[in-house]
């Protein structure tokens, strides 16, 4: 976990405005014994204060629904196929694998308001994907 500000590439990449202070918390997720997906978040310092490494090992949203008080309203996803980098191959267990399932996601507050940017590295094998999608008239 650490407190970085956005430059222009992480600006494009994330969504959010230059030189926005974050919060980066990398996460590892063991799936079935094997480290399988890593998370990499970047959080709004203005909206998500206090983030600490313990609340991050816990639960993230239940610090913004419950002690922020503050109500998620909705996510943007992208879903894609990418090569490995340097920090997939040390932290992810990819055995001959050479690309990785990338979901990014751009999470908004109900009021609108970008709270969080992840990018979430998954081993191909370990990578399920269901939708739901409703039509509202």
């Amino acid at each position: 976990m650490e407190k970085i500000s956005i430059d222009e590439k992480g600006a494009k990449k994330t969504g959010f405005p230059l030189h926005r202070l974050v919060w980066k918390v990398t996460q590892q997720r063991v799936v079935d014994g094997v480290a399988s997906v890593l998370d990499i978040d970047y959080l709004d310092r203005e909206l998500i204060p206090g983030l600490t490494k313990e609340i991050a090992q816990h639960s993230i949203y239940q610090y913004i629904e419950e002690d922020l008080k503050l109500q998620i309203g909705y996510a943007k996803k992208e879903i894609l196929i990418s090569p490995i980098d340097n920090r997939d191959k040390i932290l992810l267990d990819l055995g001959k694998d050479q690309h990785v399932v990338t979901v990014r996601s751009q999470v908004h507050l109900a009021d609108g308001r970008q709270f969080q940017f992840t990018e979430s590295r998954h081993k191909l094998d370990k990578f399920h994907f269901v939708d739901y999608a409703e039509r509202r008239k």
